[in-house]
């Protein structure tokens, strides 16, 4: 149940990307738990590492029961694309809840 509203929380993220471009008058919302701005946070000390701009990328948070990946996917990306596609390469940051450690972080293929 939890993944299927993380599923959900990336459709808005990515509906509201596209509305936002098809309709500029309109104002674009997007609402999510404010837990995952730490998990957001964490990740951002790790692409910053990589020299990433957290701009060109389509960010989706998957918690599980003991961990939270962060997802950096490129902005061009195909719909559906597994794996690094489009301009800029994929990169997700594995945190562990009990610490906010970083697991691990890598490039996504």
């Amino acid at each position: 149940m939890k993944r299927r509203w993380l599923m959900a929380v990336g459709f808005v993220f990515l509906l509201g990307g596209r509305l936002a471009m098809s309709q500029s008058n309109e104002p674009t919302t997007t609402t999510f738990p404010g837990v995952y701005l730490k998990w957001l946070r964490i990740a951002e000390v790790e692409i910053r590492r990589k020299n990433l701009d957290a701009d060109n990328y389509v960010i989706s948070v998957v918690e599980r029961a003991e961990t939270v990946t962060v997802i950096f996917r490129a902005v061009d990306a195909p719909e559906g694309t597994k794996g690094s596609g489009g301009s800029h390469p994929g990169y997700e940051v594995e945190i562990k809840k009990k610490d906010s450690k970083i697991v691990r972080s890598n490039y996504v293929r």
